[in-house]
């Protein structure tokens, strides 16, 4: 007779079938509890990690980005680029608190993408940490933040720095929560918290609730990251360039700001020219839009940032095409930079306020004369000196610019 049979007999079917599970339970429970106490350990030595290296460091300025989004998204845009750019400083620590959902994939506390830049997963270790220096980092982007945040902040004696960055509008943010609105206002008018406005519209409405501690920073470019890296052109834009005379590109977000009627009379009136979109779709207004129905209009889907230069290299016109409104009149794009640094003129519409000011960027006031200035920009592309005045103009408004005007206004020295 074997074992199990003699245990059958001697304690019952049921209850041995009980002690073999309970066997089983405690021996996958035993390992699970060693797995969690070695990942619990892991965690507590990367806190004792992080705090001992903020804490023996001498950096002049530590910032600390709220987490209402992540690091690694399809859209590299502004939060991202004053990180690296302020961090050319080296008195400078920035912490970019990251809500680590659907992108950065961070298995622990941090991760570094550089020496003095790294990508957090605990906000409220960082915020807690006693060490001097802090600067609590907010955008106006953030609808998630409330403004207790603030007052905690600087009962703790923390600098705040609030970046006014686009108009506080349903089409960007979607719903906005009430406690926002408070959020927005009382900061305006806590004069302690220091403001920065990205376009002239904004700096306006600052300038409504304050007379101190705020500062003009509009949006601009990486240089380097639109200088040609690789030879090989995607396979889709040299089909685009075989077929069609000239190429017509807007890359961003295709958005209800989008004027697509008009790119729609653009294309009807030049069949030879095709007119490509790059972009990921912000709402459904593309799907709407019957753009599709046009053979010249192409829609290449997202592409990486860092590829950009691929397309943009074999192109020969940009254009931002985009309806007037209270969105994008408080708007700095911040493609136009990214259009200079590529060396493309850039056709507007409709006298876009914040692209004023620029050589090789022609302001169409109405559908004519945006039909007009796309052949005026053409024309001048053949032309040298165009892309050597782009470039200039691309020079003069570089990421790097943008942080200086941060340290200038927290009064930050190299």
């Amino acid at each position: 007779m074997s074992r199990l049979s003699k245990a059958i007999k001697k304690y019952g079917l049921l209850l041995c079938i009980v002690k073999v599970f309970r066997k089983i339970f405690f021996k996958f429970y035993s390992k699970f509890n060693n797995l969690e106490n070695r990942m619990s350990a892991k965690r507590n030595k990367q806190y004792d990690e992080l705090e001992k290296f903020i804490k023996k460091s001498n950096y002049k300025k530590i910032f600390i980005f709220y987490p209402y989004t992540e690091w690694d998204i399809p859209v590299f845009q502004r939060p991202q680029q004053i990180a690296l750019s302020l961090t050319k400083n080296k008195d400078i620590l920035y912490l970019f608190c990251t809500k680590n959902v659907s992108n950065d994939h961070i298995d622990g506390l941090y991760k570094h993408v550089k020496d003095n830049l790294l990508i957090v997963t605990d906000f409220d270790f960082l915020f807690n940490l006693k060490v001097k220096n802090k600067v609590i980092h907010l955008y106006s982007t953030d609808i998630i933040s409330k403004y207790d945040l603030v007052e905690k902040s600087q009962k703790k004696g923390y600098q705040v720095l609030y970046e006014y960055i686009d108009e506080i509008h349903e089409s960007i943010s979607g719903s906005i929560p009430d406690h926002f609105y408070y959020k927005h206002e009382h900061i305006m008018k806590n004069e302690d918290v220091y403001v920065i406005g990205t376009a002239d519209k904004l700096i306006k409405d600052i300038q409504k609730y304050r007379t101190k501690n705020y500062a003009l920073s509009t949006n601009g470019v990486t240089l380097e990251d639109f200088v040609l890296k690789e030879k090989e052109v995607p396979e889709t834009v040299e089909k685009i360039t075989k077929e069609y005379k000239k190429v017509i590109c807007y890359y961003g977000s295709l958005a209800s700001w989008f004027d697509y009627e008009l790119l729609k009379k653009c294309a009807k009136k030049y069949p030879n020219y095709a007119f490509v979109l790059i972009g990921f779709e912000y709402d459904d207004s593309y799907q709407k839009s019957g753009v599709s129905k046009y053979k010249n209009i192409i829609y290449l889907g997202k592409i990486d940032y860092k590829k950009l230069i691929n397309y943009t290299s074999k192109f020969d016109l940009l254009v931002i095409p985009f309806l007037i409104n209270e969105v994008t009149e408080s708007t700095s794009p911040v493609k136009l930079f990214e259009y200079m640094a590529a060396g493309l003129p850039t056709v507007c519409t409709r006298d876009l306020r914040e692209c004023n000011g620029y050589d090789y960027v022609y302001m169409a006031k109405d559908d004519r004369e945006f039909d007009v200035d796309l052949i005026r920009a053409l024309e001048a592309y053949k032309k040298e000196e165009c892309r050597e005045r782009l470039l200039e103009q691309a020079e003069q408004n570089t990421w790097s610019k943008r942080a200086e005007d941060i340290t200038k206004a927290l009064k930050i020295q190299k």
